[in-house]
């Protein structure tokens, strides 16, 4: 009997913490755009014996599941997995994960996330010579280009009209 007690005393120091759930990317209130990697950690001093990855709606319901998946016991475990953004509506969502351990103790941590589909917003201001004219002067071209996510580059482009000439890059 003191030997069985002894067995059960250890299994419940070793099981007193629930599991530990890093979210690597994205960040929270992070806007995204896109194919996006969803990247996390799991961890437990007693071994994971579960786990799920769940996209929510602005309600918090449960929209599709990335990943699941039931595995004999590792300690620590990092799962990443792909969603398009175009395949949802703009507007909040949130990412959650939810561990399980050996013990049977359940960790679940949700942040929130933003997608954001919608294209920059261009302006393009010229003065543009009188088609078919002869133009002298140099041709003055200014724009501007606005989204509320990181702009990386804006590419600018001119064709030779009435021609079958390809856009060249500026």
């Amino acid at each position: 009997i003191d030997l069985v007690r002894l067995d059960v005393d250890y299994y419940n120091s070793l099981s007193n913490s629930p599991p530990t759930n890093t979210i690597n990317t994205p960040n929270q209130n992070e806007q995204l755009k896109g194919s996006i990697a969803f990247s996390i950690l799991l961890t437990d001093d007693f071994g994971i014996n579960e786990y799920q990855l769940n996209l929510l709606d602005e309600n918090q319901a449960i929209l599709t599941t990335c990943l699941q998946n039931t595995i004999d016991s590792t300690i620590s475990l990092s799962v990443s997995c792909q969603i398009d953004t175009e395949n949802y509506p703009n507007g909040q969502y949130y990412l959650q994960i939810k561990t399980k351990d050996n013990a049977s103790e359940w960790t679940t941590t949700t942040i929130s996330i933003t997608f954001d589909n919608s294209p920059p917003i261009t302006n393009l201001k010229s003065l543009l010579p009188q088609s078919n004219t002869y133009w002298e002067n140099p041709i003055i071209i200014s724009g501007s280009s606005q989204d509320n996510l990181t702009t990386s580059f804006v590419d600018l482009y001119f064709k030779e009209s009435n021609t079958s000439n390809p856009w060249t890059s500026l």
